[in-house]
C-alpha cells in the first residue's frame, strides 16, 4: 500500500463505508494504480459508483469529502450505477484509460459493466487531440521567449497527452507498455513521431527548476500533430 493510499484513500473509504455500507464500488486508477505517483505532482484518481446519487446520498458524503479536500487533490468522481452503465459513449477515453490500470478497493468491479466502442473512442480521441494541438500552439506563440513558462505548460499537459496516447495504442490494437517513457516510445512507433522531446518532458514532471527549450516544445507539438494525423486516417477495420 502506497503512503497516499494509507493516509488519504483508505481513511476516506472507511468513512464512506460507515455512511454507505458496502453497496458501492470504489476504483483507484491513474498514476497511483500504475505505480507512477509523484508526491507533490501527481493526482490521486478515485471513482465512486453508487447505487444512487440522490441529493440525500450526496449530502451524506460531505464529511469524507471535506477530509479529502484538505489534501488538495481533485475530488473523487461520483456516478450512479445506471449512469455508469450508459457512460461509455460519452467518456470513452477516460474509461479506456481507467481500464488500462486500476484497483477495485470496494464493491464489484464496475469496468465489467461497460464496453467502449472503437468508433466512439476514435471520435473522442480526435476531438481531444485536435483541441490539445490548438492550445499548445497558442501556448508556444505566447511563451516561446520564456523557457520557464514553456516548461510549466509542457509539464502540466504531458501526462494528459499520455492518456490520449494510451487510448491511441488501445485503438491500434497495440500492447500497452508499463512506464511513461515506454508509452511515449511505443506511441511514436505507431503514430510516426520522434518521442525524445516528449520523453524529456516526462523526465522533468516534478522538476520546477527545469527549462523547456523552444526546440523541445516544438518537438512536443510535432508529436501531437503526428498523432492527430494517425487517428484521422485510421481505418478501424484495418486494425490488427
Amino acid at each position: 500500500m502506497t503512503d497516499v493510499t494509507a493516509t488519504l484513500v483508505e481513511p476516506f473509504l472507511r468513512e464512506c463505508d460507515r455512511l454507505l455500507g458496502r453497496g458501492y464500488s470504489a476504483v483507484l486508477h491513474g498514476s497511483v494504480a500504475r505505480g507512477e505517483y509523484l508526491e507533490g505532482w501527481s493526482d490521486v484518481n478515485l471513482l465512486l459508483v453508487l447505487e444512487s446519487a440522490t441529493p440525500d446520498v450526496l449530502g451524506a458524503l460531505t464529511t469524507p469529502f471535506a477530509f479529502w479536500a484538505k489534501s488538495d487533490q481533485p475530488p473523487p468522481l461520483l456516478l450512479s450505477r445506471p449512469e455508469w452503465r450508459r457512460a461509455a459513449d460519452v467518456f470513452p477515453v477516460e474509461i479506456t484509460d481507467i481500464r488500462s490500470a486500476y484497483r477495485v478497493l470496494r464493491g464489484a468491479d464496475p469496468l465489467v459493466e461497460v464496453t467502449v466502442r472503437p468508433e466512439d473512442l476514435r471520435a473522442a480521441l480526435e476531438r481531444d487531440l485536435r483541441g490539445r494541438l490548438l492550445r499548445l500552439r497558442q501556448g508556444y506563440v505566447a511563451l516561446a521567449a520564456d523557457p520557464g513558462a514553456l516548461a510549466g505548460l509542457a509539464r502540466s499537459t504531458a501526462t494528459s497527452f499520455l492518456v490520449l496516447l494510451r487510448g491511441v495504442l488501445v485503438l491500434a490494437g497495440a500492447q500497452l507498455p508499463p512506464g511513461r517513457p515506454d508509452v511515449a516510445a511505443t506511441a511514436g512507433l505507431v503514430a510516426g513521431f520522434q518521442p525524445s522531446h516528449l520523453v524529456e518532458i516526462l523526465a522533468h514532471l516534478g522538476d520546477g527548476e527545469w527549462s523547456c527549450t523552444p526546440d523541445c516544445f516544438a518537438g512536443y507539438i510535432a508529436a501531437v500533430e503526428s498523432t492527430v494525423r494517425y487517428v484521422d486516417h485510421l481505418t478501424l477495420g484495418d486494425r490488427p
